[in-house]
């Protein structure tokens, strides 16, 4: 593929390796180019590999303050390859509590500064991967502030 101009960018819709070979002109303001690489040198070639991407959001979580999954994000075991991200959260009232664009961000489960009461909420995520796939994911989200990790061990 060959591109003039300013700026150019590229992006892969599939996983998988691929070549790239940089070939560029530079010119100033003056008009002078310089060609790089310079004619009969190797062009810089870098190999880009696209990873098949992943994403699955939870239905729980405790913020409880004990430093144990107190933040409602992403599963970072299945966080792989995601290029566009957005996630919101609301209450059973349809009201939006919470919204964050980076995917390994997430909700400390606070709305306007105090922790929501224990219950059900709900998570719309619309996502897409350097693969191409589009992730829409709705689901109920459980906040369970009394939780805490030797319950869950009984």
């Amino acid at each position: 593929m060959t591109r003039s101009g300013e700026d150019f960018e590229y992006t892969f819709t599939e996983s998988g390796s691929f070549i790239v070979e940089l070939r560029a002109t530079f010119t100033d303001a003056d008009g002078l180019t310089v060609d790089y690489p310079e004619e009969g040198s190797a062009p810089a070639i870098f190999t880009v590999t696209v990873a098949e991407s992943k994403l699955e959001m939870p239905n729980a979580f405790s913020p409880n303050g004990d430093g144990k999954n107190d933040i409602y994000r992403a599963k970072q075991s299945s966080l792989q390859s995601i290029v566009e991200f957005k996630a919101t959260i609301f209450n059973r009232w349809g009201q939006k509590l919470y919204q964050w664009t980076d995917p390994r961000g997430g909700w400390d489960g606070k709305y306007n500064g105090k922790t929501v009461k224990d219950g059900v909420y709900f998570v719309n995520v619309v996502a897409k991967g350097a693969d191409g796939t589009e992730y829409k994911i709705r689901k109920d989200v459980n906040v369970l502030t009394r939780y805490t990790e030797n319950e869950g061990d009984e």
